[in-house]
């Protein structure tokens, strides 16, 4: 079987190389929720990073849409709710949110 929070880790780390290049030297690969905390982590961090909302929102939806509600939990317990550390970030995506990530930002 495949594990389809490792797959959706890996669509992450493909359109996002500036993010995949921190985490290159991790040994956290079989660790989907570790992986996209640190997506989370990054984008509060790090001041300097060029990623949008816009961009975010269009990855993860493409990402719910390819491998379903599966993902869900990954996304709400491993990115939202450590993103939310960062009130001005989950604000932005709340409001640039669309579609299925939309609707998971909201429950």
């Amino acid at each position: 079987m495949v594990d389809i929070n490792k797959k959706f880790v890996e669509k992450i780390l493909a359109s996002f190389p500036a993010f995949a290049e921190d985490e290159i030297n991790s040994n956290l690969y079989d660790l989907p929720y570790v992986i996209i905390g640190n997506f989370a982590v990054y984008l509060n961090t790090k001041r300097n990073h060029k990623i949008s909302c816009g961009e975010v929102d269009y990855v993860f939806n493409q990402g719910i849409e390819e491998f379903g509600a599966g993902i869900s939990n990954l996304i709400i317990v491993g990115f939202l709710e450590v993103l939310n550390d960062n009130k001005e970030n989950i604000a932005e995506l709340k409001n640039k949110a669309t579609g299925e990530l939309k609707k998971l930002i909201s429950e």
